[in-house]
């Protein structure tokens, strides 16, 4: 099969894409031809070598954590909802660890972490879901715990995390401020989001008590920083799991707040969830930009320089 390489750490010239062998599924794995995938911020951060904590002195070969295709092989397992996957069913999940391997023509894919494609959602759209959305949705539901009628503020909004979790805080009834650039605030508010700030310009943590939810996205802010803004009983989330995060937890316990690191454990239920509003249209997937897998090495320097709104995303069409 064709996959998207990498031998050595450094800049997006080090990925090739060559033939290596088919990956075998382990026991509670999926085989899936793999359509479409997509880039994360942790993708060209692995690559360069940031991530060796993780990694090791070898980079991953295989990068790549989204995954979008069709069922090859199913060894026997259930999917999360208990029913048995089929070959060729339309499925997207994201690849558990560190390594990845979703760059590629074929990927191996926990089934617990699959779930079906829902009539009308492209390979390309569903590409976009696994890591951003579920990371958004742990977020917003599950860390924030986002009810009805309650402010959030989302900060960063307008990167794959960012535009998913104001599209699901707005699905849980949540009363949307988001933060962007002046240059994306447009693409935000085309999201739904009703007040939109640029953080250049305004800071949302001025407003005394006035969210519920704080979903820092973007990984930039601490909780000394925006525990102002925050309502007693409020929630601070952060995508970054910064050492001053887990220090900041006993102080935000003692004035009423709860600091929650959203470090995704990928699963086919939220992502069953979020197929479900893509279908209904209350969550749509933003894609910036396609690249064809031949064209990788530019997809990565589009990441890390370009500011993309939404996702980007990588087919495997020759």
């Amino acid at each position: 099969m064709r996959a998207a390489v990498t031998t050595a750490y450094g800049d997006a010239g080090v990925l090739r894409v060559e033939s290596i062998p088919l990956p075998v599924p382990g026991p509670g794995d999926v085989l899936v031809r793999v359509r479409a995938s997509s880039l994360n911020p942790v993708d060209t951060k692995m690559r360069a070598g940031a991530l060796r904590i993780l990694t090791g002195k070898t980079p991953p070969r295989v990068l790549g954590f989204d995954v979008a295709g069709e069922v090859a092989a199913v060894p026997g397992v259930l999917a999360a909802d208990g029913s048995a996957f089929r070959v060729g069913e339309r499925v997207f999940g994201a690849i558990a660890g560190a390594r990845g391997g979703a760059h590629a023509e074929y990927a191996v894919v926990p089934a617990l972490a699959l779930a079906r494609i829902p009539d009308g959602v492209t390979f390309e759209q569903a590409a976009c879901v696994p890591v951003a959305g579920g990371t958004a949705l742990l977020g917003v539901r599950r860390l924030g715990r986002l009810r009805t009628n309650e402010p959030i503020a989302i900060n960063g909004a307008s990167g794959g995390v960012g535009s998913f979790a104001v599209q699901i805080a707005l699905a849980l009834g949540g009363d949307v401020t988001a933060t962007a650039s002046a240059a994306h605030a447009g693409f935000v508010r085309g999201l739904g989001a009703p007040r939109v700030l640029d953080y250049a310009a305004e800071d949302f943590a001025g407003q005394s008590a006035a969210f519920r939810v704080i979903f820092d996205v973007h990984g930039g802010r601490t909780y000394a920083s925006v525990r102002r803004a925050l309502r007693r009983g409020g929630h601070f989330v952060t995508t970054l799991p910064r050492p001053v995060h887990f220090l900041s937890m006993p102080v935000a316990r003692l004035l009423g707040h709860r600091v929650e690191l959203a470090m995704l454990k990928p699963n086919g239920t939220d992502l069953a969830d979020i197929g479900r509003w893509m279908q209904d249209g209350r969550v749509r997937a933003c894609v910036d930009r396609t690249f064809p897998l031949a064209a990788i090495a530019d997809a990565h320097r589009h990441m890390e320089t370009g500011h993309p709104a939404g996702k980007i995303v990588v087919t495997m069409d020759a």
